[in-house]
């Protein structure tokens, strides 16, 4: 135990300097920072992505910087309340020694007092108990402002054990483990999470996605290569518990296996893959960055895909994607974060269609979660709102002049649309094969003012049906919309011997244009991702096909359909009174 003579020797007259010194400290910092944030700002002749990615890191810096600061200033305090609080106790305990010394009494070192006169056995007693309580006080508060001391030099060297409170924090001096920290993190605003994790260092950033993955890998406002290492823990962790329950090389299994491995990207360089959202549950949600985020980026791309995709699709969508980005130097992001309906109707568009009774409990059975219910397109929507937010933020950091671009195919569409609406921010959106303009009602609201939009319909596509006929559905047709430029399909790559290839059109052409690299359609979805000039529609096909051919088909195999579908209004389905209009809900099938 430290005694009396240690105590007596104890600098603490140097407390009060230190502690100035280190409030200078972080003045200079918050100084230096204005300096040179000041200097970024006032050169209005530096523009460009130098600019851009320079205002970036002097962010982060700056992130970094504040928190040293607010450290140092709350060492600072702890500092001057040590200064005053210890030399006061010291100060107490010494007067103590001193007066019992005066009165003839030896004191040991722990304070125990003694006298040569046995009838002062008592009043030692009581000095004893008096002196060693001073020096245990003296003791125990040096324990605790060396405590905070050190609990703050930890925060400076950032080992993670033990993190800050985000600003605005209810304590503000809390010294918070990994996971309560990432408890934290997830109820705030995605610039305040950036904030946040711009001041972390490597290790506590680390030890935030070890502790919390399933909060990291889907946080809006964690650097995207950060929620990909959260991602990737916990597809190991889905995959491992599939193997340990038994399942075997399922469709789920396989796909999990497969993202895990590294695969090339759009230069053919074998990379891990980032995945930037990821659950396994249900049908599963995911979102893929194909190619890096760089200054070099011609455009960013975010492709929805439609109906039947699902985690167990990934590799598909990501063939797709990595075409798209090889061809028009784009980084590509697929997004299926959310439940995409499976099936045009329920049970298989024929089995639905030959309910004995087509009313309103038929209908929500045949409908509900399929391609023709608006709701999984609402509910995705908001999600793509804040994820563009906050792809925008990571856009802005590391390709700041790459103009952002939404593809929604299908059912992808829908829920493009449906995002507009909510007031997703996009430089150029593309309905591609599109279901239609959103599922609820009223405008977009997108807060670019110079959003270009452009809609890519093959003709005699099915899906013209429900772009023409389904608009209390999905919204209404793309190709006819206000402001919106309709691009050539145009034709499939050239065949082998030379000859221009066939005509998009038809079924085929709902989808197969997307795997067609050579094809007129995914040149145009290219060119808008690059900036490059595109075609616009040629026609060379009726856009329905043959309407009496759709007319004949359902007055001879469906005549209850006429009524069903007024039962199935309540789903936000249309009264259909025309058999022909009918089957452009039969045909949101191609939702996918």
């Amino acid at each position: 135990m430290t005694g009396i003579a240690a105590v007596r020797s104890w600098p603490l007259e140097l407390v009060a300097p230190a502690a100035a010194a280190l409030e200078a400290g972080a003045d200079g910092i918050v100084a230096a920072q204005q300096q040179l944030a000041g200097a970024l700002v006032g050169n209005d002749g530096w523009r460009g992505a130098a600019h851009d990615a320079a205002e970036r890191r002097v962010q982060r810096q700056n992130a970094l910087g504040l928190r040293t600061a607010r450290t140092l200033t709350e060492a600072a305090g702890v500092g001057m309340q040590a200064a005053g609080g210890l030399l006061a106790a010291r100060s107490a305990l010494l007067q103590a020694v001193a007066a019992a010394q005066t009165e003839g009494f030896v004191l040991d070192d722990d304070g125990t007092a003694r006298h040569p006169d046995p009838r002062r056995r008592a009043d030692a007693g009581y000095l004893s108990d008096r002196i060693g309580g001073l020096l245990e006080r003296l003791l125990a508060a040096d324990a605790e402002f060396g405590g905070r001391l050190r609990a703050l030099a930890g925060l400076l060297a950032r080992r993670g054990d033990r993190l800050p409170a985000p600003a605005g924090f209810a304590d503000p001096h809390a010294r918070l483990s990994p996971g309560a920290a990432a408890a934290l993190l997830a109820a705030l605003p995605p610039d305040r999470v950036r904030d946040y994790w711009d001041a972390l260092s490597r290790t506590e950033a680390e030890q935030l996605i070890a502790a919390r993955p399933e909060l990291i890998g889907a946080l809006d406002g964690v650097p995207f290569d950060q929620r990909a290492a959260a991602n990737r823990r916990l597809i190991r962790t889905a995959l491992d518990a599939r193997l340990a329950d038994g399942e075997g090389e399922s469709p789920r299994v396989r796909a999990l296996r497969s993202m895990l491995a590294p695969a090339p990207g759009p230069d053919g360089t074998l990379r891990p893959r980032q995945f930037v959202v990821f659950s396994d549950e249900g049908n599963g949600r995911y979102v893929e960055q194909i190619g890096e985020l760089t200054p070099e980026a011609a455009g960013v791309g975010v492709f929805v895909p439609g109906t039947g995709s699902r985690l167990d699709t990934v590799d598909r969508e990501r063939g797709r994607a990595v075409t798209l980005a090889r061809d028009s130097g784009a980084t590509v992001f697929v997004y299926a974060d959310g439940e995409l309906p499976q099936e045009i109707v329920n049970g298989g568009a024929s089995a639905a269609l030959r309910l004995p009774v087509f009313g309103y409990l038929a209908a929500d059975q045949a409908l509900s979660g399929s391609a023709a219910d608006p709701r999984p397109a609402a509910e995705m929507a908001g999600k793509l709102v804040a994820f563009g937010a906050a792809l925008d933020v990571e856009a802005d950091g590391a390709a700041p002049q790459a103009p952002v671009t939404y593809i929604g195919h299908s059912y992808g569409g829908s829920v493009v649309g449906t995002a507009e609406q909510l007031g997703l921010r996009a430089d150029n959106v593309v309905y591609a094969s599109s279901a239609g303009t959103g599922v609820l009602d009223g405008p977009w609201h997108n807060p670019n003012p110079e959003v270009h939009r452009y809609s890519l319909t093959a003709p005699e596509d099915p899906i013209q049906w429900v772009q023409r006929y389904g608009g209390a559905v999905h919204g209404g047709d793309p190709d006819q919309a206000p402001g919106v430029l309709r691009l050539d399909t145009g034709l499939y790559a050239d065949r082998p011997d030379g000859s221009p290839g066939e005509i998009v059109a038809g079924t085929a052409g709902h989808s197969r244009y997307l795997d067609d690299p050579g094809s007129t359609a995914f040149a145009n979805l290219s060119a808008v991702l690059s900036g490059r000039p595109v075609t616009p529609y040629v026609r060379r096909l009726p856009d329905l096909g043959d309407p009496e051919l759709a007319r004949a088909l359902i007055e001879a195999e469906l005549p209850y359909l006429r009524d069903g579908f007024t039962g199935a209004s309540r789903l936000g389905v249309a009264a259909l009174h025309d058999p022909v209009a009918a089957i452009g809900c039969l045909f949101s099938a191609l939702g996918g």
